[in-house]
């Protein structure tokens, strides 16, 4: 059987930054106020690693910290161009 969604490779940091980036798109477009988001831990690492750079270093390392097994980290995410990534999606 042909498993399409497992194999062999290892996903890249640049291809998991990537697909990050689109995930943050699609739920920018979400209508939903609240989100529950099931995941692995080194794509938590690489879509949380692209932002805080202008925040404390306590708050940015509390954000970039590791992530650990069936860990709940409850993340407030602002969106500001909403109707413009929604515009974007459906293209």
């Amino acid at each position: 059987e042909n498993d399409v969604l497992h194999g062999d490779e290892i996903e890249s940091a640049s291809h998991c930054r990537d697909r990050a980036a689109r995930f943050l798109e699609w739920l920018s477009c979400r209508p939903e106020g609240c989100v529950a988001v099931v995941t692995h831990g080194s794509f938590l690492r690489h879509l949380f690693g692209q932002f805080g750079d202008e925040l404390q270093e306590e708050d940015r390392e509390s954000l970039h910290r590791e992530a650990h097994n069936c860990e709940l980290r409850s993340v407030v995410i602002c969106s500001h161009k909403k109707e413009q990534t929604k515009q974007r999606m459906m293209r």
